[in-house]
């Protein structure tokens, strides 16, 4: 077996007295990935030319109109600040119509507001519609809002009426 050739140098530089050197650098490997991926599709013609592309369904849309509060004491305001979040009462329903395309109905929902606006409870006031779980996001939602302290200075019951409706294309 023969030794490589820059340990032979090595040996014979250090047994003549020379200082030793070390051996030149490896040049650095370069890696190269395999080339085993799939190709990349860019663009593509219907296999069809005449055929209409296939599109997907849109998502079913809702709207939610407020009905008639009622409560005794600062209607306006309260409206006010419902009709500010009805983008989050529409998300509650959206998400039902995702799974159930013809839901259609009326959430109702009792609620008192304390003294300093927050609302310190909410309950089913006699929804009708046919998936309770559109009746619950709703009903936190409410539970979530800040109302304005009431001019009075005492807490009040308010019933909120919420008409859902698919809207169609």
């Amino acid at each position: 077996m023969r030794a490589p050739r820059h340990l032979l140098l090595l040996g014979i530089v250090v047994a003549c007295g020379e200082p030793a050197r070390p051996p030149p650098a490896a040049p650095p490997l370069l890696v190269v990935p395999p080339i085993s991926a799939p190709p990349v599709v860019v663009a593509s013609e219907p296999a069809d030319a005449g055929a209409a592309p296939s599109a997907r369904p849109a998502a079913p849309r809702g709207s939610v109109r407020l009905g008639t509060l009622e409560t005794d004491q600062d209607r306006a305001a309260v409206r006010g600040v419902l009709e500010a979040n009805e983008a989050t009462f529409v998300t509650c329903y959206e998400t039902a119509l995702a799974s159930d395309a013809g839901l259609e109905g009326r959430v109702v929902i009792l609620f008192e507001i304390g003294k300093t606006g927050d609302v310190e409870s909410a309950i089913d006031g006699g929804s009708r519609i046919a998936d309770t779980a559109v009746v619950g996001c709703i009903k936190r939602a409410v539970l979530a809002l800040d109302f304005p302290p009431p001019k009075r200075g005492s807490s009040f019951l308010v019933t909120a009426p919420f008409e859902l409706r698919r809207v169609t294309p």
